[in-house]
Parts: structure tokens; C-alpha cells; sequence
């Protein structure tokens, strides 16, 4: 199963990404303004209810531009609360992509990548750079998703943390 979280701002909210439009068990959520972690954890755990079945999860969202690695879904998400994911371990499929944040410059902290893979006990996936993701009204008319089949690539210097506290970086998208 492939479930997208995404922050109730986004222009792309709800939308599948071109590399999963075969797949068939997708489950959108969209995370109302003022959710904490907490709320997040419910929301999915409404939507999955089997043990592993999550084989990639996607955090569809804003990241601080003051490059501290936080997220922004309903409420800032950083190294202190990320921890509190850790329910949601249970979900996760070990054989799977594990968790992809597609929010800028997510991977600015590395102890927020380690703590969140640690709570997930999955590998986490993320960027130092800004994320295209799709054209928001506000720079005009929607006339894309960036890159067509592509949409939904991690674009630029991507970081992969592991549950053992391993970082890895690599310069090409993911």
C-alpha cells in the first residue's frame, strides 16, 4: 500500500504521483491546520489498519526555509516531536521504500532523518533542496505537474537515513 500525508495547504493535495498511477491500494490523507503528530497517527491508523502493509509512505508538504529539516503538516514536525511517529512502525512494510518527505529541504537535519527513521524503523528519504513538486497558483496558471512522469521525484542532493543511525548522500533524484 502507498499512502500520501498531505498538509491541507498544498496545491497538489490528493493527487497520485505519475510513478504510482498502476498501483492500485493508494490512500490520500489530508492533514487539517493545527493537527499535532498525535492527530497525524490517527488519521492513518483510520486509513491502515494491517500490520506492514505500508510499503511506501509520502509526506507531501512544506519544510522550514531556515534549514532546520522541519515539516509542516497541520504543525511543525522537527527532531523533538518526530519521535512521537513511532506508533505507526508497526504499519510499515521492512521490504518497501519506506518514508519519503517531498517537502523543501526536509533533509537540513540529520538528527531529524534519524530520529524519524528510527521511529518508523523504516530507511527516510528526503532533500537538501527546495522541492517543485507542482506549480501552486500563485507563479500561475497549473499547467503542469513538473517533469510529467517525473512528478514525484525528490529533486536534488537527496539524504537517506536508516533505523541504525546510517546517513547516506547521493546527487541524483530519487
Amino acid at each position: 500500500m502507498i499512502v500520501y500525508i498531505h498538509s491541507h495547504e498544498i496545491e497538489d493535495r490528493g493527487v497520485t504521483m505519475g510513478r504510482h498511477a498502476a498501483a492500485r491500494d493508494i490512500a490520500h490523507i489530508i492533514v487539517p491546520d493545527g493537527t499535532s503528530v498525535d492527530g497525524i497517527v490517527d488519521l492513518v491508523n483510520a486509513q491502515v489498519a494491517d500490520a506492514n502493509s505500508i510499503w511506501t509512505l509520502i509526506f507531501n508538504g512544506h519544510g522550514d526555509e531556515g534549514r532546520t529539516g522541519a515539516i509542516y503538516f497541520g504543525n511543525w514536525i522537527d527532531s523533538s516531536n518526530v519521535g512521537e511517529f513511532s506508533p505507526l512502525n508497526r504499519l510499515m512494510n521492512r521490504a518497501g521504500r519506506g518514508v519519503e518527505l517531498h517537502c523543501c529541504r526536509a533533509a537540513s537535519s540529520e538528527t531529524m532523518l534519524v530520529n524519524m527513521a528510527r521511529a518508523f524503523g523504516v530507511r527516510i528519504t528526503a532533500s537538501m533542496d527546495d522541492q517543485l513538486g507542482r506549480a501552486g497558483r500563485h507563479w500561475g496558471p497549473i499547467t503542469l505537474p513538473i517533469g510529467g512522469d517525473s512528478y514525484g521525484v525528490i529533486e536534488g542532493q537527496t539524504v537517506v537515513a536508516f533505523p541504525n543511525g546510517r546517513v547516506a548522500y547521493s546527487s541524483a533524484a530519487v
